[in-house]
């Protein structure tokens, strides 16, 4: 780790901060030549990267903006060149449609017709980037794309799986399931893990998991664990039970990376009573603070009788961790407050760590009063951003009166009412947070919000 230290503000600014009027007709042209040779050599860079079939930058799509018609015409040409590598094509075709231009996405969507291997292929990549604003929704174009999904070639059909997953087409669950159940893929391991991030029937899993977590790699992956978590987490027992149980006896195949937070995390979500055994060794052994409290989350779930205990144990130990406090929050009830604040409030006497919005809203959900009281005794010990959220709980300050005062000020042009709106349609909460709550001052940094 290296510490650096921050410059003083003290220190003499780097540059002038005074403004320089700059009226010198020689040198604002100057400057014009300047700008303009800057812009010719990233455009040349960028038509020539696109026909090779390599990424651009922003820069050079700025570039390629600022001569949007000149770079349809030299764009259109690199699509109709035919000796180009099926790439070169398929990634002028992804420039178009930034440009607006309809041809891009035609020949996208035709490709996928072509008898060229490599074109067809390339189609697919590029139909999946993620910066493409595309229309999938309409049936010829779902029917196009599962039909690529029925071809011989694995190469193709792994393509296709990776588009239909991310486009979230309608179909490729069930295409998939019955693609693994025929039994003609030379290597369906593949298929299988993309079908495993979709699936929610029994079937689909009775079809993947012959294909999955069978042999042991050099090393346990992260990627491993992200691959299955829907399925895990499912509810219906009959679909999650079974890949739960593979994954965990997947995870006892590495000993050598028994107490590594990226196994002890699959491990802690695939365990069932019989691996209490390995939790508690996990914890007693486990340098890493995190795969510790994996361990311990893991434990408390499987003996709920003995959660409160093992968590405040836990947190005697090592403290109120972001981690920890989030757990007892799915334990803790208002009765339970003797047993946990005083020990929270003993670590805070003996240690300079400041309290996060975890211990916050344990008090203010599950505390009622003596939790409110506590939270107010205790701002100075608040980590900023949770001293923040306890001033709106507190004084009962919500998102609609912040922004109602931004509106009226001329700050924000829309609506209170409108832009609340839009962040609940924008969706931008992550997944292990509450829903959306107008009394969080961190709604203020919804980035989806268009104001």
């Amino acid at each position: 780790m290296i510490y650096y230290q921050s410059r003083s503000p003290d220190a003499p600014a780097r540059v002038s901060r005074t403004p320089v009027v700059l009226d010198d007709s020689d040198e604002i042209q100057r400057c014009r030549e300047i700008y303009d040779n800057e812009l010719a050599e990233l455009y040349r860079q960028a038509i020539n990267n696109i026909s090779q079939g390599e990424w651009i930058f922003s820069e050079h799509e700025f570039a390629l903006q600022q001569r949007k018609q000149q770079a349809i015409a030299d764009l259109s040409a690199l699509l109709d060149n035919e000796s180009l590598t099926a790439k070169g094509r398929t990634k002028a075709a992804e420039q178009l449609i930034l440009l607006g231009d309809t041809r891009g996405e035609k020949f996208l969507f035709d490709s996928l017709d072509s008898d060229s291997k490599e074109l067809r292929l390339a189609a697919l990549k590029s139909l999946r980037e993620w910066n493409l604003d595309l229309d999938f929704s309409s049936p010829e174009r779902t029917s196009i794309l599962l039909a690529q999904l029925d071809t011989a070639d694995q190469e193709i059909i792994l393509a296709a799986a990776e588009l239909c997953i991310y486009r979230k087409i309608p179909g490729t669950e069930d295409r998939l399931t019955t693609l693994l159940e025929a039994g003609k893929l030379t290597d369906p391991e593949p298929v299988a893990m993309e079908l495993a991030e979709i699936a929610t029937t029994q079937q689909a899993v009775k079809a993947l998991l012959p294909h999955v977590l069978q042999n042991k790699s050099d090393e346990f992956s992260q990627w491993t664990g992200y691959t299955f978590e829907q399925l895990i987490e499912n509810p219906d027992p009959k679909i999650s039970g079974p890949v739960k149980q593979a994954l965990y006896d997947y995870t006892l195949q590495f000993p050598e990376q028994r107490n590594d937070q990226i196994l002890v995390e699959c491990l802690a979500k695939s365990a069932n009573k019989a691996a209490i055994p390995v939790l508690k060794e996990i914890l007693n052994n486990a340098k890493d603070p995190v795969s510790r409290t994996y361990a311990i989350g893991a434990l408390a779930r499987l003996q709920p009788d003995q959660a409160l205990d093992l968590l405040t144990s836990h947190i005697k130990q090592e403290g109120p961790g972001y981690s920890t406090m989030r757990l007892l929050q799915t334990y803790a009830t208002e009765q339970d407050y003797d047993q946990i604040i005083p020990i929270i409030e003993e670590w805070t006497q003996k240690s300079e760590d400041v309290l996060d919005t975890e211990v916050l809203r344990l008090c203010l959900l599950k505390f009622g009063n003596r939790g409110e009281q506590f939270v107010r005794e205790h701002l100075d010990q608040l980590t900023d951003q949770a001293r923040m959220r306890a001033r709106w709980k507190l004084e009962g300050l919500n998102l609609h009166s912040a922004l109602k005062e931004l509106h009226i000020s001329g700050v924000i042009q829309t609506s209170p009412d409108e832009l609340i709106k839009k962040i609940n349609e924008a969706g931008s909460r992550s997944e292990d947070t509450d829903l959306f709550d107008p009394s969080n001052p961190d709604s203020l940094y919804s980035w989806k919000a268009s104001w």
